[in-house]
């Protein structure tokens, strides 16, 4: 069930990310005139389409890293200004040992995010037992 929940999060972060590409770039052909759009789009001072591109392809890049986890119960982004985006997550690591495999998990998924997005300056990783979220969800 949960990657199904992310099949879908993923397609449907995928599918804005493309939409806003194509307004951004409608005529790109190469992968050297990709690169040149969106080096156009990160120094542009119109945030609208920009904003759209990072904040789901931080979005993406934490749907994708999360296979790292049991389940993403949430994911959200936030942009902080043009170049600063925040990744907070609730996660399930199905793990009985919260000591070191967690903390390592945790470590691997921020420097992941960061690389795939530079733009990713806050990771907030929220270590919530399944459970817990489904008590919280039915207001208990």
């Amino acid at each position: 069930m949960s990657f199904a929940i992310l099949g879908v999060a993923f397609v449907a972060e995928g599918t804005s990310f493309v939409r806003a590409l194509r307004q951004a770039a409608p005529d790109v052909d190469t992968l050297d005139e990709l690169t040149q759009t969106i080096d156009k789009i990160r120094r542009s001072k119109d945030p609208t389409v920009r904003t759209v591109l990072f904040e789901d392809g931080a979005a993406l890049t934490g749907i994708l890293i999360f296979d790292a986890v049991d389940v993403a119960l949430e994911v959200l982004t936030m942009h902080l200004a043009p170049d600063q985006i925040l990744v907070a997550a609730r996660i399930d690591l199905d793990r009985r040992d919260p000591g070191e495999e967690v903390e390592q998990v945790a470590t691997e998924i921020e420097a992941a995010l960061r690389e795939a997005e530079p733009m990713v300056v806050e990771v907030f990783l929220d270590l919530t037992a399944r459970s817990a979220m489904r008590l919280r969800r039915a207001g208990q």
